[in-house]
């Protein structure tokens, strides 16, 4: 009965967060095509997402321009193994319901023969050290409300002793309005432990690296599968509070924009080379800097697929890389309707 009650009240949070009844992923669908840590074998079809940034509309319309999921958002790719770059925080209102959609997903496209491989990016890392600052008020309400059903059911659970978390106090240093946002997201929290802590910076699929903002030669060096495991280790809160050195800085592999620069001059297409040739890899993908199309660039040695399709960002025309038979890459763009309306409103 205890057991029964204690997984009554995970639902019941779950609902009252998304308004739906929501599983937590099985372990033995995971990963199944897992080679180490950071590699899987090519695939027949594999689709590559851009940045998503709380936006749980657009995220559904690339899926669909990708011929992933149906008008309800449920997945239809079959066997498609298709891999998020990160950056689901940050910009939007809608990051929770995001997040519990992407589980949803994958657990539909396991059930398929198919994978949904979700990256973390940059903002999930800002996050999680509890830095704030590309965060929106209606993005903390979202956390406030989740919050305020997530502590009622742990204290109920901790009333009828039960395993239930105890959280740290939150630092004073942290303003009213985003502790709700600190305590789910830091270290350990439950919004990381669920849904950030099992994800990957780097993977490999086939002859095709994804990762947010790229690898460097020097990233190689220090070991990729030594990348994934320190940042899943911190996300997880068993690393203490501090974010893992390989993390931070301009050349980390969730913050480098060497592949991505706006400017072409400004691109490093021999590191670029180098990493690919080291990795016994064909093609990078990317996300990070915003362009107003997919781009291939460095003589398509990496693909920019970050589109700005969040209305946080600029409510870009929805778009994904497909990748056929690990050979063939084709860049699909879908309907501009909502995106030229912004922009006509916008010059308004």
């Amino acid at each position: 009965i205890m057991h029964r009650l204690s997984s009554f009240l995970d639902v019941f949070v779950d609902f009252a967060a998304t308004g739906r009844i929501s599983a937590p992923p099985d372990a033995k669908t995971k990963n199944k095509r897992l080679v180490d840590s950071y590699k899987r074998a090519g695939e027949e079809r594999v689709v590559a997402i851009g940045d998503l940034h709380g936006d749980l509309g657009a995220a559904k319309r690339a899926f669909q321009t990708a011929g992933l999921v149906d008008q309800q958002g449920h997945w239809t790719g079959g066997s498609t193994v298709c891999v998020q770059v990160g950056d689901l925080l940050d910009r939007g209102h809608e990051e929770i319901q995001l997040m519990y959609w992407l589980e949803r997903l994958g657990q539909e496209a396991a059930q398929q023969g198919g994978e949904l491989v979700v990256l973390n990016g940059n903002h999930e890392y800002l996050n999680i050290a509890g830095r704030f600052r590309y965060a929106t008020p209606g993005g903390a309400a979202e956390f406030d409300r989740y919050m305020l059903f997530y502590r009622f059911a742990n204290q109920l659970k901790a009333h009828c002793e039960l395993p239930h978390t105890v959280l740290p106090p939150c630092p004073d240093t942290i303003p009213k309005e985003w502790r709700n946002r600190f305590d789910a997201l830091r270290p350990g929290g439950p919004i990381s432990s669920r849904f950030l802590a099992d994800k990957d910076t780097v993977v490999q699929v086939g002859k095709s690296v994804f990762v947010h903002g790229g690898v460097l030669p020097a990233h190689i060096d220090q070991g990729l599968d030594k990348l994934n495991a320190e940042a899943k280790a911190w996300v997880a809160g068993d690393k203490g509070v501090h974010m893992p050195h390989s993390l931070r800085g301009a050349d980390s592999a969730v913050w480098t924009r060497l592949f991505s620069h706006n400017n072409d001059s400004k691109l490093q297409c021999d590191q670029l080379a180098e990493s690919l040739s080291r990795l016994g890899a064909a093609r990078m993908v990317v996300g990070h800097t915003v362009h107003r199309r997919i781009a291939a660039r460095c003589q398509n040695m990496v693909y920019n697929i970050d589109v700005g399709m969040s209305d946080g960002v600029m409510g870009g025309v929805p778009a994904a890389l497909v990748i056929h038979k690990d050979t063939t890459v084709e860049m699909k763009h879908g309907d501009n309707t909502k995106a030229t309306a912004k922009a006509k409103s916008a010059s308004a």
